[in-house]
């Protein structure tokens, strides 16, 4: 079993070596059909920007139903939350028979605040864990290197 993010088929070299599906994660008793929280890209407009209108229309853009399906379809986890969107992920892609439903089958747990130390700790070992997925470091020698 291996819990990663739903963009992990397009980011690891030789994926379609292994035989390989999705479910959905485990619930907790007392929080049922809440799984993980979402890790979102997020877009903004600074308050020093010279080009606020149009850095809003590209946003309005990206957010359309016509680009969240367009982007659904190559494997960009939609934002929207339409049946349409969410039907088409990754189907356009060599991986579209695999149970993407998966992905939505329980709701986004709500985010938790982080502190900044928090996040220069966890930001600390994150290259330490692509070696791990490609075979070519085991778990140990990893965590003793990081």
């Amino acid at each position: 079993m291996f819990v990663f993010n739903s963009n992990f088929p397009f980011s690891i070299p030789n994926i379609d070596a292994i035989n390989w599906d999705l479910v959905s994660l485990p619930t907790f008793a007392d929080k049922p059909k809440i799984g993980s929280q979402s890790m979102p890209v997020v877009f903004g407009i600074t308050s020093i920007s010279k080009q606020k209108d149009a850095a809003m229309n590209v946003i309005q853009y990206l957010m359309s139903e016509e680009m969240q399906i367009s982007e659904s379809k190559k494997g960009v986890m939609p934002v929207s939350t339409t049946d349409a969107a969410r039907k088409a992920f990754a189907q356009d892609t060599p991986f579209k028979g695999k149970n993407w439903g998966a992905l939505y089958y329980n709701q986004i747990a709500p985010g938790v605040p982080k502190s900044n130390y928090q996040l220069s700790v966890e930001k600390s070992f994150t290259s330490y864990i692509q070696p791990i997925v490609e075979g070519k470091k085991d778990v140990n020698t990893a965590m003793r290197e990081a």
